[in-house]
């Protein structure tokens, strides 16, 4: 019996996953996909990391500090609800969520 090989995230460092950042942001022109504010608050991870999710465009999305406290700290059912609506409204990027 062959075993299936274990898959490994896709993790950037440094220049690149600030490249990456930077296109997420772009592409969500500045604005948090909740709230909608013009923010310069570093993307959220839509799967985190922890939990196998990885440093792709697909994966990332913009929240500002508000709304990012909240899915974290907050009002997590709410937030996560608002952000599956944003992301419904998202314009497809290749794969796609």
């Amino acid at each position: 019996m062959n075993p299936q090989p274990k898959h490994t995230p896709k993790r950037l460092k440094g220049k690149a996953y600030k490249d990456l950042q930077d296109t997420v942001w772009r592409r969500d022109y500045g604005h948090c996909a909740i709230c909608g504010v013009w923010t310069l608050a570093p993307p959220h991870h839509i799967t985190p990391r922890s939990q196998g999710g990885e440093d792709t465009a697909e994966n990332l999305i913009t929240l500002c500090h508000a709304c990012h406290h909240e899915i974290h700290h907050g009002r997590v059912k709410k937030y996560r609800k608002l952000l599956r609506q944003a992301l419904q409204g998202r314009p497809s990027r290749g794969a796609g969520l």
